[in-house]
């Protein structure tokens, strides 16, 4: 009996240990925490623990879906949806990050609900995104005169090297403001157009991916 009790407390110690070694620390194209490329499913349950885990098939459009892990779904600081190549859940394509007061952020500080005025600071310089008011609207597109290139590039042959998508949004008391409607639709704006540092709009999504999208 003791030995099973022994047992159970050493099991229960290594699984704590294990979810106290985790961060929620964001490096673009590398890892979002203990998550990288060759992480699995069960990888993150062993790392996280099975109730942290848990197992989704998220609709995409269409009528298709796709299969998810979605971590700690009861503590919106630390939740995550891990996006899977396929249905084996054995290869990462992207974690997805969009509650407020999240845990998760970049090493330089990017997260949920920084400005774009602040992201500007980071990247160095303006950056480039899409208007407002559409299925993608607020994304940024490449980092522009700005050096943080995980936010992609702009190259003749198309943006490259984005690692790291944030979707911004402007407070919903300006949207119906006349600079709301300056910076509207499929089309890339500045950050530092007049209009978009007057919204300055905050990051309402973002999205790590392993490889290059």
């Amino acid at each position: 009996m003791k030995e099973l009790v022994w047992a159970t407390l050493v099991t229960i110690s290594v699984a704590a240990m294990a979810r106290a070694d985790c961060d929620w620390i964001v490096v673009p194209g590398v890892r979002a925490g203990n998550i990288t490329a060759t992480t699995s499913e069960q990888d993150l349950i062993a790392t996280y623990g099975q109730e942290n885990v848990a197992s989704l098939e998220l609709p995409v459009g269409e009528g298709l879906v796709e299969p998810v892990s979605r971590l700690f779904p009861n503590d919106p600081r630390k939740t995550a949806d891990v996006f899977w190549e396929d249905a084996s859940r054995e290869n990462p394509r992207a974690v997805r990050i969009d509650h407020e007061r999240t845990l998760w952020r970049t090493g330089t500080g990017i997260t949920i609900g920084m400005t774009l005025r602040a992201i500007e600071q980071i990247n160095g310089g303006p950056f480039v995104l899409s208007g407002f008011d559409w299925d993608y609207g607020g994304t940024v597109i490449h980092c522009g005169e700005g050096s943080f290139e995980e936010l992609g590039v702009e190259t003749p042959e198309g943006i490259r090297g984005r690692t790291l998508l944030l979707r911004l949004s402007p407070d919903t008391s300006r949207q119906g403001s006349r600079e709301y409607s300056e910076v509207k639709g499929d089309k890339p704006f500045r950050s530092d157009h007049p209009s978009m540092q007057s919204l300055n709009p905050t990051v309402y999504q973002m999205i790590v991916t392993f490889r290059e999208e």
